[in-house]
């Protein structure tokens, strides 16, 4: 049987493309939403395919008329601007004819058709045949044929016409190309056309017949022999990964080598030829994993210690984990592994992973736990400490004396100082390592009750006068409460858990400790600080440095001021003071906040000498408690030229919040603790405060300072 193409009549007009072949002149109506028709093709065409028509409006199309046909009404409606008809068989040239309601358009060019080209048969079909081998395609007007395509890869297994061994009108030989596979083959005319072989051909495809070695470890040469390797364009190893030809060491029709991959894993291999065809083998890899292993540690199996993994192929080990999946760091050197035990660790093998998603493991260890031998003292009061004595006491990181959970004061491999707390009560003492060994103490340690007083809520501040509460245990061991010199003389109660009374009014201001004389004679002071509201009288006014007000050598009337505060006279200490007003600065920004860098008050500026012998001392006010976060926060004092500075945040804190109690208070800061201040103290330069935080939280608005001023002790 032939199959069979047409040569156009006229060959010289043959197209490929609207734009260049398919130009044609047509009878139109160029009314708006009109049909128009502006090209077709191809043209010249094969009867049974189909020909795209080009125009406006041509949804409207109610048949196609060719010349020697009837009409046409199955049409294919690619869009308003292109329409597509079947050719049939019994069509002549001769113009076209496109219907609508209303009216016809007539083509001007002439429809053409292209006479049959034949393939009466192609060889060899006999035997098998490879890349390179000689095929003949034997028929008729095979001259107009472009191209031949063998199955397989459409990219690897095209022949352009000028790569044709010979062409004339009765035949085609080409040489099979290396994406080429068994099956038809088609041949291409110039303008698209396609005709395919009735015969089939056998091409020849690569085959796996060996793996060598078939175990083997990653990084090391692996042959593959069979037939036709040459034709293998890529080698995937189980696990994903991809071998090009770029990255084979050899290749030969009969053996590929190349280096098996840090990650392949067993299993086998899938080759693809250039055709595109997939072959497997039919054998497997098996990659090797570490054997041998020992495991020793020199100082012993004790959290922290490091322990050394020795055997054959370690190289291969990208992860490592002690029983019970606790991973670890490691190194590789000299054919050893080295690790830390971790803290977590648990007695058990270690495991070793590779690349290739298989696990080994190692003998277990038996690590070493704390032992708690002693305590001392066996009895206690809660709140005091006791050691406990014993061996890898390093490892333990939790201690607790019944239900009751201690604080470990200090740690050693023998002995640890525990502190316990005041529900402390007589119990067998618990110690457990951060894996979770515990030990537990032969006999109970003996906790008499706490008489020391503890206070467990009180204010942050107070003004001299207030009242205010503690609340506690043990309140009732308390003879006298102090704040600095001044002991408190008025009491509304006082109980085992409560103490009420009155703040003297001449408490010393500012944040301190609250001090406790128990009736057995001892003083404590409580843990927490309070603020001390109020301010200290202005001693000498010839050692003020700043007072805001417009008179005399602290004159700051014209100083360069910021633009996030103002001064103001409204509810202050005496007079004028500065306040930070809302506008704050960005996070991060120095801003100064007081200053007298123009240095117009320096020829009066207060001076002191003999520095250990005063203070500084500046009344402040927080209108607003402001909470202290991860973000620094400095508020500097600044002494002129010297470029020296104290931070005064410090002194505002109390627990997690800067605060004054939303009252004014005065701070004092010795001017021996202030680093670089020289002595005498300095009168040039730029002098003021400086704001400068990192944490949007932190705001100071609302910050009121007044009286900066030195001050004997």
């Amino acid at each position: 049987m032939k199959n069979r193409f047409f040569n156009r009549i006229n060959f010289t007009a043959i197209c490929l493309i609207f734009g260049m072949s398919l130009l044609v002149s047509c009878e139109k109506d160029n009314g708006a939403g009109q049909v128009e028709l502006q090209a077709f093709g191809p043209n010249p065409v094969l009867r049974g395919n189909t020909i795209s028509i080009i125009g406006n409006n041509l949804d409207k199309v109610t048949s196609v008329l060719l010349p020697g046909c009837p009409e046409i009404t199955d049409i294919v409606r690619v869009s308003s601007s292109e329409i597509k008809v079947t050719v049939p068989q019994e069509a002549t040239s001769g113009q076209i004819i496109v219907k609508f309601p209303g009216g016809e358009l007539v083509s001007k060019s002439l429809l053409s058709f292209t006479e049959p080209y034949v393939i009466e048969s192609i060889e060899p079909t006999d035997k098998i045949i490879r890349e390179g081998d000689i095929v003949t395609i034997t028929g008729d007007y095979l001259w107009n044929i472009i191209g031949v395509v063998f199955s397989g890869r459409e990219s690897e297994a095209t022949i352009k016409q000028a790569d044709f061994v010979s062409q004339d009108r009765k035949s085609i030989v080409v040489k099979v190309p290396r994406g080429a596979s068994s099956g038809k083959i088609k041949i291409v005319d110039e303008p698209g056309n396609e005709l395919y072989s009735d015969q089939e051909l056998q091409i020849a495809q690569p085959v796996i017949i060996k793996l060598s070695p078939a175990t083997i470890k990653a990084g090391s040469d692996l042959t593959i022999e069979g037939t036709n390797l040459d034709l293998v364009q890529s080698v995937q190893f189980a696990g994903g990964t991809v071998i090009d030809t770029a990255g084979f060491k050899s290749q030969t029709i009969e053996q590929i080598v190349l280096t098996v991959p840090a990650d392949a894993h067993d299993g086998t291999i899938l080759s693809t030829a250039y055709s595109d065809a997939e072959f497997e083998s039919t054998t497997s890899i098996v990659l090797t994993v570490p054997t041998n292993l020992t495991v020793t540690a020199a100082n012993g199996f004790k959290a922290g210690n490091q322990i050394e993994i020795a055997g054959n192929d370690l190289d291969l080990v990208t992860g490592l984990t002690f029983y019970d999946g606790v991973s670890a760091e490691f190194t590789y050197a000299s054919g050893k592994i080295t690790t830390v035990i971790p803290a977590t660790a648990k007695n058990g093998v270690i495991t070793l992973a590779t690349a290739a998603e298989k696990n080994v493991e190692t003998n277990a260890i038996t690590l070493v736990k704390p032992i708690l031998s002693a305590l001392n003292p066996t009895t206690i009061t809660a709140g005091e400490t006791f050691k406990i004595m014993g061996a890898n006491l390093d490892l333990v990181n939790d201690v607790k004396v019944g239900s009751v959970i201690c604080t470990i004061q200090e740690q050693g491999a023998t002995e640890l100082t525990i502190a316990t707390p005041l529900n402390t009560v007589t119990g067998n003492v618990e110690i457990t390592a951060v894996n979770g060994d515990k030990a537990t103490s032969g006999e109970a340690l003996t906790v008499n009750p706490s008489t020391k007083p503890t206070v467990t809520s009180m204010p942050a501040s107070a003004k001299p006068g207030q009242e205010i509460t503690l609340m506690g245990t043990n309140l009732n061991n308390v003879r006298s409460v102090w704040f600095g010199n001044v002991e408190v003389i008025r009491y509304s109660v006082r109980s085992a858990t409560t103490l009420t009374f009155t703040v003297p009014e001449n408490a010393p201001k500012g944040k301190q400790k609250i001090k406790f004389v128990l009736y057995e004679g001892a003083d404590i002071e409580t843990d927490q600080e309070i603020t001390i509201g109020g301010t200290d009288a202005v001693v000498d006014p010839s050692l003020l440095i700043f007072d805001f007000e417009d008179r005399g050598g602290n004159n700051v009337a014209n100083n360069s001021w910021s633009s996030i505060g103002e001064k103001s006279t409204a509810d202050g200490v005496s007079g004028a003071f500065y306040e930070i007003t809302p506008a704050k600065p960005a996070n991060g920004t120095w801003v100064w906040l007081i200053s007298d860098n123009w240095c117009e008050i320096n020829a009066n500026m207060a001076q002191v000498s003999g520095i250990s012998d005063y203070v500084l001392k500046m009344d402040i006010r927080l209108r607003n408690d402001i909470p202290v976060e991860s973000g620094y926060c400095m508020l500097t004092f600044i002494f002129g030229s010297q470029s020296v500075g104290v931070d005064i945040a410090p002194y505002l804190k109390a627990g997690d919040v800067f605060t004054t109690g939303g009252e004014w208070q005065t701070i004092t800061i010795p001017l021996a603790e202030i680093a670089g201040l020289p002595d005498p103290t300095p009168q040039g330069g730029d002098w003021g405060l400086i704001l400068n935080h990192g944490d949007a939280s932190v705001d100071f608005v609302g910050l009121c300072v007044d009286n900066i001023r030195y001050e004997l002790k």
